[in-house]
C-alpha cells in the first residue's frame, strides 16, 4: 500500500460562491474514474484565501478538506505553496476555483507524466469560456495548443498536473508574486534541466468573469502590474544567465518593441547630429516596417496598430518594474508569526 502512487489535487480560491460547487464536483468526477482506472491514492483539498461570502461553507457541505491561506501574501502563489504543505501526493493538480476539471484529464496527464520521466508537469487544453445571458460565448486564450504535444514555457494559467518532488526541489512558487508567479517557477525548473509540456487533451474549462466597471478596465490597462512584475523578474534575474535569457525570450515581443524604439531614437539623433535625407528615409523604412511586422504577428491591420500602442504601454510599467522597487513586492518572506 505505501508504494502506491498518488495524487493531491489542489484548488485555490477566493470568493467563489458562484464556481466552487461545480469546480469540486467536477474534480470528484475525475478522481472517481481515476480510481476506476488505476490504483492511485488520491486526495482533495481546497485553500481559501479567506473569502467573506459563503465559498467556504459550500466547499465543506460538499465534505471538501478547506485549509484556511496563510495571510502574510494575499496571491495565488501563497495559495498553492500552503496546498503543497498540507499534502505528500507523488503529483499535484493545482485548479482554480472558477475552473472545471474535464472527467478523464488525471487519467491522460498521468499517463503523460510516467511515460516522459523528464517531464516536471503537463497541462491540456484550456477552453475558456464566458456566460453572456443565457448563451456561453468561447474565448481565444493564451493557453492554445497548436501541437499533439508542445512545450508549455511557463504557460500555466491556474491549471496543471505537476510531480511534487519537481516542486519542492526548487521551492515551489514564490509566495510574494502577486502575478508571473508560474513564469518565475518556469525559469527555476528550467536551470535543473526540468521542462514542462503541454498536450492535446481537454484538462478544463475556464468560467471568464466579464469586467463591466469602466474604472477596472481603465485600472487594468494603465496601471498594468503584471507588467511591472514582469520588469522586476528581468531585474533579479540578471545575475543568472539561464534564467534572464528564459525571461528574456518569454518577454520577447515587448523586447522587440524596446529595440524598435533604441533603433528609432538612435536614427533620429543621427539626423539631429548629421542632418541628411538617406537618414530620414531609414527613419520612415524603420517605422513602417515595424507596422508590418506587428500587422503580421496579429494578422490585422486594427490589431497591428493596437499592438503598437499597447506595446508602448506594457514597455513603460515593465521599464518601471525594472527600475524601480515595487511597493509590498520583494523576495524576502516575511518571518513566520
Amino acid at each position: 500500500m505505501e508504494n502506491r502512487k498518488s495524487v493531491d489535487v489542489i484548488i485555490i480560491g477566493f470568493n467563489e460562491e458562484k464556481q466552487i460547487a461545480k469546480c469540486l464536483i467536477s474534480v470528484v468526477n475525475a478522481i472517481e474514474i481515476l480510481k476506476s482506472k488505476t490504483e492511485y491514492l488520491t486526495s482533495v483539498i481546497y485553500v481559501d484565501s479567506h473569502s467573506t461570502d459563503n465559498t467556504v461553507k459550500i466547499a465543506e457541505e460538499l465534505g471538501i478538506n478547506v485549509i484556511l491561506a496563510p495571510t502574510d501574501y494575499h496571491t495565488a502563489a501563497n495559495g498553492r505553496n500552503c496546498g503543497l504543505s498540507h499534502t505528500k501526493g507523488t503529483y499535484v493538480m493545482f485548479l482554480d476555483a472558477d475552473m472545471e476539471i474535464y472527467p478523464d484529464w488525471l487519467v491522460e496527464g498521468l499517463h503523460f507524466l510516467n511515460t516522459n520521466p523528464d517531464a516536471a508537469g503537463v497541462g491540456g487544453i484550456r477552453n475558456d469560456r464566458r456566460l453572456v445571458g443565457k448563451n456561453v460565448k468561447n474565448i481565444n486564450n493564451y493557453y492554445s495548443i497548436k501541437k499533439e504535444i508542445e512545450l508549455a514555457r511557463g504557460r500555466i494559467g491556474g491549471a496543471f498536473l505537476f510531480r511534487r518532488n519537481a516542486l519542492e526541489t526548487v521551492g515551489g512558487f514564490e509566495s510574494v508574486l502577486p502575478v508571473n508567479e508560474e513564469v518565475y517557477l518556469y525559469c527555476k525548473l528550467k536551470e535543473i534541466n526540468l521542462e514542462l509540456y503541454r498536450i492535446a487533451h481537454p484538462m478544463a474549462i475556464h468560467w471568464d468573469c466579464k469586467i463591466n466597471n469602466r474604472k477596472e478596465i481603465l485600472k487594468k490597462f494603465f496601471f498594468n502590474k503584471n507588467l511591472m512584475i514582469s520588469g522586476l523578474l528581468l531585474r533579479k534575474s540578471i545575475k543568472s544567465k539561464s534564467r534572464f535569457t528564459i525571461l528574456i525570450f518569454y518577454y520577447k515581443e515587448i523586447i522587440y518593441y524596446l529595440l524598435f524604439i533604441v533603433l528609432l531614437l538612435l536614427f533620429n539623433s543621427i539626423c539631429f547630429l548629421k542632418p541628411d535625407e538617406k537618414f530620414n528615409y531609414a527613419n520612415i523604412l524603420l517605422i513602417f516596417s515595424y507596422i508590418c511586422f506587428e500587422i503580421y504577428l496579429k494578422k490585422s491591420p486594427l490589431r497591428g496598430f493596437a499592438a503598437i500602442m499597447l506595446n508602448g504601454l506594457y514597455l513603460t510599467y515593465m521599464l518601471i518594474g525594472f527600475v524601480f522597487e515595487i511597493p509590498k513586492v520583494n523576495f524576502v518572506r516575511k518571518k513566520e508569526r
